[in-house]
C-alpha cells in the first residue's frame, strides 16, 4: 500500500512539472507599442549669432565739367561678415520679434578718368547695420516669416583733380527701409537652423530628428 502511494505522488509531481515547463515554453505577448511624444517647437526666446557671405555694389557717376562728359561705373565686391542679436515671442501660431545686426565689408573701388588723366574717384562701403521687426507663422518645425526695418551703411567718397590740385571727399551713413521674406527650420536642440545636425553626438547631443 505504501509503494502505491509513493508511485502516485511521483506521478503527480511529474505531471505538475511537465505543466509548468509547458507554460514557460509558451510565447509571451509583446508589450503594446507606445509611440514617443511628438516634439513641440516653441519659437520664443533670445538668440545671438553670426553671419557671413558675399557683398557687391553697383553705382555710376557722370562727370560733366562743361568741357568733357565722362561716365564712371563702380562695381566693387568683397566678403561680408558680422553678428546679430534678437528676441522673439510666440502667441499661439504667431511669432513677433525684433533683431539687430552689424556687418563689416570692404567694398572699395577707384576709377581713373580716361579723358582727364590723373583725375580719379573712389567709393568705399565699410560698415552696415540693421534694426528690424519680425512677423512669423509657427507651423511645427517650420516658421515662414517676414521681417522689415531700417538698414544703413557708411559710404565714403574721394575725388581729386590734379589739374587744379583740388580734392575732396565725403563720409556719411545712408539708409532706407527694407524687408525680406524667409523661412526657419527648427531643431530639437533649439537651433534655428543647424548645418551640423549629424555631428551633434560629438558635442554630447543626440543626432536630432527632422
Amino acid at each position: 500500500m505504501t509503494r502505491i502511494a509513493v508511485a502516485a505522488l511521483a506521478a503527480a509531481s511529474f505531471i505538475a512539472s511537465t505543466q509548468i515547463a509547458s507554460a514557460a515554453d509558451l510565447p509571451r505577448k509583446a508589450p503594446a507599442y507606445t509611440p514617443p511624444p511628438p516634439v513641440v517647437y516653441n519659437w520664443s526666446g533670445f538668440y545671438i549669432g553670426g553671419q557671413a557671405g558675399y557683398a557687391w555694389s553697383d553705382s555710376s557717376y557722370t562727370l560733366d565739367n562743361g568741357v568733357v562728359v565722362e561716365n564712371f561705373s563702380q562695381n566693387p565686391s568683397s566678403f561680408i561678415g558680422g553678428g546679430h542679436i534678437g528676441a522673439q515671442y510666440q502667441w499661439n501660431v504667431l511669432v513677433l520679434g525684433i533683431e539687430g545686426t552689424f556687418s563689416w565689408m570692404d567694398l572699395d573701388d577707384t576709377q581713373t578718368s580716361v579723358l582727364l588723366p590723373g583725375r580719379l574717384r573712389q567709393l568705399q562701403h565699410k560698415d552696415m547695420a540693421t534694426v528690424v521687426g519680425k512677423l512669423g507663422y509657427a507651423a511645427g518645425q517650420w516658421m515662414p516669416y517676414i521681417k522689415g526695418g531700417w538698414a544703413t551703411t557708411k559710404i565714403e567718397t574721394f575725388a581729386i583733380n590734379p589739374a587744379t590740385g583740388i580734392n575732396g571727399g565725403t563720409s556719411d551713413w545712408e539708409g532706407g527701409w527694407r524687408y525680406t521674406v524667409n523661412c526657419y527650420r527648427g531643431c530639437v536642440h533649439g537651433c534655428t537652423y543647424c548645418f551640423a545636425r549629424r555631428y551633434h553626438e560629438f558635442i554630447g547631443y543626440a543626432a536630432g530628428t527632422d
